[in-house]
């Protein structure tokens, strides 16, 4: 017997809205949420969203991921389609873990921030996203427990977001990215 985490399932696939599904499939056969993206040059995010709560908030994910060029949860504004992206993505070989503005699903328009993450060992890294009324926060765990702050801005600079969700990039045409929502609380 070893380590457990506790987790909260993540709700069933028609609870969610696809935003650029081009060929993106999602399935919960196994109690969790299996996102897998179809391949494609140049980035090409597959979301998919819900309404966000009502501030304060807070949404945590564990997931995991392989081949990626973009897998993690989002902040979305649906009027304009603009989101704002936590989560790993590829750097120059290695994996780095990013806050990233995007005007859509396919242009990039800043990043906030990036560091390069040489070594991740873990069967799953825990993401949260939240809105305190003032700011959106960012924090990474490796427990669930114990999280730390990446990223702060203020809950209005560059959108106001309506909806939260997870997104995988496919951005490869050798490769299918694939990413798994263990727990989304």
């Amino acid at each position: 017997v070893g380590p457990s985490f506790a987790v909260t399932l993540p709700p069933a696939i028609g609870s969610w809205t696809w935003v650029n599904q081009n060929g993106a499939t999602a399935d919960t056969t196994n109690g969790f949420l299996s996102l897998n993206s179809p391949l494609t040059s140049g980035d090409n995010f597959n979301l998919l969203v819900i309404t966000a709560p009502a501030t304060p908030y807070t949404k945590t994910a564990m997931i995991n991921c392989i081949f990626i060029s973009g897998c993690g949860i989002v902040f979305r504004q649906s009027s304009d389609g603009k989101f704002v992206f936590f989560g790993f993505g590829d750097n120059s070989g290695a994996t780095a873990l990013y806050v990233i503005k995007y005007a859509s699903p396919t242009a990039v328009s800043a990043v906030y921030v990036s560091a390069n993450q040489h070594a991740i060992f873990t069967p799953g890294f825990w993401l949260r996203i939240a809105d305190n009324g003032t700011n959106r926060i960012c924090s990474y765990s490796l427990d669930g427990i114990h999280f730390a702050t990446f990223h702060t801005v203020g809950r209005t600079d560059f959108l106001t977001a309506d909806q939260v969700g997870i997104t995988v990039n496919a951005n490869s045409t050798s490769y299918p990215s694939m990413m798994n929502v263990l727990s989304w609380q």
